[in-house]
């Protein structure tokens, strides 16, 4: 048999972990639903309200002010009342990776 540049096929690199073998995309996936925690309904009213606030033109920081005094629809409100410190933080490292992301492009 004789090998020429042209007799090799492309080969994708796979990861293994614990013996279960992961393409360079799924591995990119599973690293990113492990870095970001799912929101819940109350954390996902409050992130979109923040958004929506941004996108009217508000300053982020303008953003947090006017949803800590109050100024959005009762639901909004409820919904941020409703939330731990930690869900907080969560909420705050959402919109703050979403900020960076639109101010990127």
């Amino acid at each position: 048999m004789r090998i020429t540049a042209n007799s090799f096929m492309p080969v994708e690199a796979k990861i293994i972990i614990d013996g279960k073998s992961y393409t360079g995309e799924e591995f990119n996936r599973l690293v990113e639903a492990l870095r970001a925690p799912s929101l819940t309904d109350d954390q996902q009213v409050v992130l979109e309200w923040l958004k929506w606030k941004r996108q009217e033109g508000s300053q982020p920081i303008e953003c947090l002010y006017a949803l800590a005094f109050g100024d959005a629809i009762e639901s909004v409100i409820i919904a941020y009342i409703n939330l731990t410190d930690t869900e907080q933080f969560q909420v705050l490292a959402a919109f703050a990776e979403w900020g960076l992301k639109e101010d990127n492009q």
